[in-house]
């Protein structure tokens, strides 16, 4: 350990109550609901393939918030873990390429609620993890954090540790950039917005009688198959999250 070596150990751990949160998921919830119910003259199939998807939707939501008071970043002269809702990444401070400040995109939605800023750590293998619990929201001086953090990582590295080009690169390229916003939110908001949108040109084409009354079957032309339920409640919200998560994958490197 070096002589003039910080703190050897810091964590950042959730602190406050997840009320506001499960009020959040109430709002889209009982819409979605009140969505179903409408949908009971429709064709069986309809309102059991639109509770499905919704339902599947809002389970992985409502366990992703139950499993929020176990997030954690935490630190110690050996390695940095990132505990996140679903999985723990463990890290020792040598495969630590860099730990960057991002501004966060989308947080004008919920002004005064979102983070404006988080922070990335960038792995030696080129994956980046947000760090739980390091934001503008939960640290009154983010940037002292940050270099507290930077400063373990530079006490504790090792002589062996090298700057990996790539990696490098593509922090670089971050810095450029003047918004982010994690795959997992990103991926959430697709899911939730394209299932909502693909539940509701269903709800408009049964109400216009688009729908034959004696049940929706194999599709027979190009329309009938772009408004199919499979179509819009299964491959528009897997379809578009799966290209926009790709897109955003493709421009981040």
């Amino acid at each position: 350990m070096a002589a003039d070596a910080p703190d050897t150990r810091r964590e950042y751990r959730f602190m406050g109550s997840t009320h506001k949160l499960w009020l959040s998921l109430s709002a889209p919830a009982l819409g979605a609901v009140a969505l179903v119910y409408d949908m009971a003259g429709s064709p069986v199939i309809v309102p059991i393939a639109v509770g499905a998807g919704f339902t599947a939707l809002f389970v992985f939501v409502g366990v992703a918030i139950a499993r929020v008071p176990v997030t954690a970043t935490l630190c110690d002269e050996h390695r940095l873990t990132v505990r996140k809702a679903f999985g723990t990444h463990t890290m020792a401070w040598q495969d630590v390429q860099g730990i960057e400040i991002h501004n966060v995109a989308g947080h004008e939605v919920v002004p005064g609620e979102a983070p404006r800023r988080l922070v990335v750590l960038y792995h030696a293998t080129g994956s980046r993890h947000v760090l739980p619990h390091l934001d503008d929201r939960k640290c009154q001086d983010l940037a002292h954090e940050v270099a507290l953090l930077r400063q373990m990582w530079l006490a504790y590295r090792g002589q062996d540790w090298s700057p990996v080009p790539d990696v490098q690169d593509r922090i670089a390229r971050s810095r450029r950039r003047s918004r982010d916003m994690s795959l997992f939110t990103l991926s959430l908001l697709s899911l939730m917005i394209t299932l909502f949108a693909g539940a509701g040109i269903f709800w408009a084409a049964s109400e216009m009688g688009m729908y034959p009354a004696d049940g929706i079957g194999a599709p027979d032309s190009f329309v009938e198959m772009l408004l199919h339920p499979m179509t819009l409640l299964v491959l528009l919200p897997v379809v578009t999250t799966v290209g926009l998560l790709a897109a955003t994958v493709i421009r981040r490197r």
